[in-house]
Parts: C-alpha cells; structure tokens; sequence
C-alpha cells in the first residue's frame, strides 16, 4: 500500500501543475454553476450539445494521438525504438488519454440518462462536463507540447533522463538478471541513441547523450551506495547493474566516436568507464571498479593500432593508469592486482601491432608515470608487510598461507607488470631499433621506482627491483649498443637518491656467481635448487637471453656497470 500511495504521487508530481488545476477548477465550476442556476434546457439541445462534445473528442482523440505516436515513432526509429516507450508509458501521455477517455465515457452517460422533464443534478452534470471539456482542451495543448519536445533527440533525451529513476534502473536490472534473452540493459535505450547519432554525424545530439550517460549512472552508482543496496541486492543483479555499462556500452560509444574522429567524444566516454570505476573504490563491493578495468581493457584490445589511429587507446592507457593510482591509494589491493594484470597482459598484446610508435610512446609513458605513483602508494601503505613476508623475491610466490597475502599479491602483480612490460620493450628494441617509450622517462621512473623499494623495510624486494635495473643496463651495453646517456649512470642516481647499501647487494648477488661455460639444459623434478645455484636466474623474463653468468662477457660487462654506477654515485656526492 504504501508503495502503491509513492506511485501514485510520483504519476501527479510528473504532471503539470496547470493541468491538474484545470481539471479540477472547471469541472468543480461547472458543477456548481450548474446546480446553482440550474437553467431550464431543453432535452434535444442538451442532446446535440453532449453528442457533439463526444463526437470532437473522440475526433480530436484519434487523430492527435495517431499523429503523435506516428512522429514518436518515427524518431524512435532513427535512435532508438525502445525510447518509444518512454513516450507512451509518461504521465503526461497517459493521464491526457484517460481524461479524453473519461470525459467521452461521462458525455455518453450523461446523453443516454437525459431525464423527460428537467432536472437540477443533471443540468449541474452536463455543466461539469462543460468544464471539462474546456480542461481536456488546456490538458491537450501540455500534451501535443510534451509530445512535440519528446519527438526530437534532445526532448528524448530529457525525457529518458527523467524517467530513469534509481529504483527503475534496478528493477530493470534484475529482470535482466533473471532472463537475458527479453530484457535488455536500463541504458540501453540511450546508448542506442547515442551510437546512432555518431553514425548520423549528430555531434551535438552525442554529446548531449554521453553528458547525460555519464551523470545519470554516476548518480545511479551514488544512490545505491548511500542507500547500501550493494549488501541488499543478489549477486547477480550487482553484476547486471553497470558490467553491460563498462564492458560493453561504453567501450563501443569510444571505439565507434574514434571512427568518426569525435576525439571530445571518445576521452569524455573513457572518462566516464574511470570515474565509476574511481567511485567504485569505496563501495562495499569492488565489483564495479573490476568491471571499470575490464571495459578500460576491452577499448585498448578493441582499438584499431595497427591503422594508426591511437585516439582511444591513448587515452584508456591514460585512465587505467589513473585507475591504478586510485586503488593503490585507496587502497584495493584486489583492483591493483586486476589492473596490473591488464596492463601486462594488453601489452604483450598489443605492442607489436602499433604500426606508429611514436604515437604510442606518450601512451606508455604516462602508463609507467603511473605505476612509479602507485608503487610509492603501494609501499607506503604495505612495505610493512611485504618485508615480513617468508618468500624470496627473486624466486618465489606469495605463500598462501601467509596473513596479508591479498595485499603482498597486489604488490607482487605490480612488480611483475613492471618487470615483463619491460622485457617487452627491451625486445622491442632489439627487433625495432628503438624504444616503444620516452626513454629519458623510463630511465627516471625506473630510479624512482628502485629509490622508493631501497627506503622502504622491504630489502629483498627491493634488492631484486635492483637487480633487474642491473640486468637492464646489461642487456642495453651488450645487445642494444648504448646510444644516449647509459644505464649505468641511473644506478648511480640510485645509490646516491636511494639507500646505497641496497643497489651494492644487488651487483653481490650477481658477481656471487662463476661463470659458467655450459648452456642450462632442461630442469627436472628434484633439481630446481641445484640448478639455481649454478645459473643465476634473470629478473627480466627474455627467453632469448641466457643467464647473465652463462655470458661469455660475464662478469666482465657487471664489474664495467658497476664501477660507472660509483663513479656516478661519487660525483653526485661532491
């Protein structure tokens, strides 16, 4: 009862207050007017005025209406056909239609009771009709203005937006949850409009589709968390409520405005997939920032690289690492291990099908901008517990069984994002003969990044980022064949930024090996220990690269590497 009294308020709020007044105020002053005088008519005029007063409603009725659904129709067809039932299911259209109705209905008994001789109450009813008839009018007139408003995109749009209420949107998201096959997604009327006005070349109409996009399911997403429906609702209506949004909607809006070279378009709808994603983070569930991942995801796989066109790669590249940085902030380790996970797994991907790099390179440097900001987050928050971990960082996972072992894993995804993103890179610049980003920068976050480790407790893990730098300055001296300011040098910066101590049990680790002449050969069960200690095992995974102590140049290139890192390290110090 209490939900039928809401509904019924909600239908008279969404109805012009003029209207209302109308109706009331003429019929209830007919009414009395016609009781008060109570004049003497005659029967057959009473008749022909009743008749005729059914008669051009019931006209105006068909043709109006017919008329109206017709343009409705017609633009629903251009946009989107399920906008045609915002129209007919709006309080304006059905409260016109049943006033028509009723007036009509009320002429006709009246016509058909028309007493023999006259009489005071039926006088006052044929006045009352009267009055309504008059209201009908001014009710018609707020009618054909809402239906001529609704008939454009923007009217549809507005009316949409205004129809979507939060209790409507998760009703129709739980229907979708319970059937697919029948239902469809509570936004998907506005996507189809939005989509469909890209291929019309419509900007305005596109842009005012993604603005509304974009507030109504924010707000959406605000309302279900203050209202902490997330803990209320099945699991599967929470995932119905915004996957078809992020992994679905949303990337097709961007990758289909970056075919029509809306570039406004396409960073305004990936900024979209980040901030519910951001707002997502403080939710009780994480569901939606996982799914804002998946979506920023599915637009880089989606992007057309190898064309040369990095539109809405670049930027989903920009707001998944803006999304890193938030949920190692936050923080959710569970989002920092997807969103590394992501970034390994779409460049390995994707990197050899760029057919510019010099575009892509300001991609991948603000990708790694991102992940030095995050891996500072990321120790500030955890380094406690990373150094408490028993595992060996060079060689190990996280134990299962160890306490922390969801926020260590996130740290320990990040680091190996870090390290096979650049093992690609490194073999993209041995195939391609240049980096695939800003190399200054990736030398300047790969300090920073090895600094913060060197101050943070966590000293193995930190001592094996230093090892991989080592291996990186390795590989760049004896493969690449140096060409700018050498690797070695940001080792000095290193020590000198960092804790010293660190970077010199990194070169320890290594020079602790003999060289050995012999290729490794296949590992068995049982031998995994031996074979550690007679091969060093490489921090960066390239699996053209031997083991550093199965180099010929080894430990010859090590000792060059190190002796310029303190050569660096003693000039930064006067």
């Amino acid at each position: 009862m209490k939900d039928l009294d809401m509904d019924v308020k909600k239908f008279f709020s969404e109805v012009p207050n003029f209207v209302l007044a109308a109706t009331a105020l003429f019929t209830l002053a007919g009414l009395v007017f016609g009781y008060v005088i109570d004049p003497v008519v005659n029967p057959s005029n009473i008749r022909s005025l009743l008749s005729g007063l059914a008669g051009a409603q019931a006209t105006v009725l068909a043709i109006v209406f017919s008329v109206t659904v017709i343009g409705i129709q017609l633009t629903g067809n251009r946009y989107s056909p399920r906008m045609v039932s915002l129209f007919t299911d709006s309080p304006i259209f059905l409260y016109t239609f049943s006033l028509f109705v009723f007036s009509i209905g009320l002429d006709f008994w009246l016509l058909y009771n028309i007493p023999a001789t006259g009489n005071q109450i039926h006088t006052a009813g044929v006045f009352a009709v009267s009055g309504l008839g008059l209201a009908v009018s001014i009710t018609l007139f707020a009618f054909v203005k809402s239906a001529i408003q609704q008939s454009t995109p923007e009217g549809a749009i507005e009316a949409f937006v205004s129809g979507m209420t939060t209790e409507e949107y998760v009703s129709q998201s739980e229907s979708l949850a319970l059937d697919d096959s029948e239902n469809v997604h509570p936004m998907h009327p506005l996507y189809n409009l939005i989509m469909n006005a890209l291929s019309n070349g419509e900007h305005v109409t596109a842009d005012r589709g993604i603005q509304e996009y974009s507030s109504l399911t924010q707000k959406t997403l605000e309302d279900l968390e203050a209202e902490d429906e997330f803990s209320k609702l099945d699991r599967k209506v929470v995932k119905e409520l915004f996957n078809p949004v992020l992994t679905e909607q949303l990337r097709d809006i961007a990758l289909h405005a970056e075919e029509h070279d809306e570039t406004q378009l396409v960073g305004d709808t990936i900024e979209t997939q980040y901030e519910l994603g951001s707002s997502g983070l403080g939710l009780s569930t994480n569901t939606v920032s996982r799914q804002a991942v998946y979506g920023i995801s599915y637009v880089i796989r989606g992007s057309p690289v190898n064309s040369g066109s990095l539109i809405a790669n670049n930027k989903a590249w920009k707001e998944l690492g803006n999304l890193l940085i938030d949920a190692a902030e936050n923080p959710e380790p569970k989002i920092v291990w997807n969103t590394s996970s992501s970034i390994d797994q779409n460049v390995q991907r994707q990197l050899w099908k760029v057919s510019d790099i010099r575009w892509y390179q300001s991609a991948m440097t603000d990708l790694y901008r991102s992940m030095d900001t995050a891996h500072e987050a990321l120790l500030d928050h955890y380094g406690e517990e990373v150094a408490d971990v028993d595992m060996e960082w060079r060689y190990e996972h996280v134990p299962d069984d160890f306490p922390n072992r969801t926020e260590v894993s996130a740290v320990y995804k990040w680091r190996n994002a870090l390290l096979d993103t650049t093992t690609q890179f490194l073999r993209y610049v041995d195939q391609e003969g240049q980096y695939p980003i800003t190399e200054g920068n990736f030398k300047d976050h790969w300090k920073n990044i090895c600094v913060e480790a060197s101050k943070s407790p966590a000293e193995d893990y930190a001592i094996t980022l230093c090892q991989a730098l080592i291996e990186i300055a390795m590989i760049d001296r004896s493969q690449l064949g140096e060409t700018s300011i050498p690797w070695s040098s940001t080792i000095g910066r290193v020590k000198h930024e960092g804790d010293s101590r660190i970077v010199d049990k990194a070169f320890n680790r290594i020079l602790d090996y003999d060289y050995v002449e012999e290729e490794p050969g296949p590992v068995f069960v049982g031998e995994m220990e031996e074979h550690r200690q007679r091969y060093y095992q490489n921090q960066l995974n390239i699996q053209e690269l031997r083991p550093l102590n199965n180099r010929p140049d080894f430990p010859k290139k090590i000792v060059e590497i190190q002796k310029e890192a303190d050569e660096r390290w003693n000039r930064l110090k006067e």
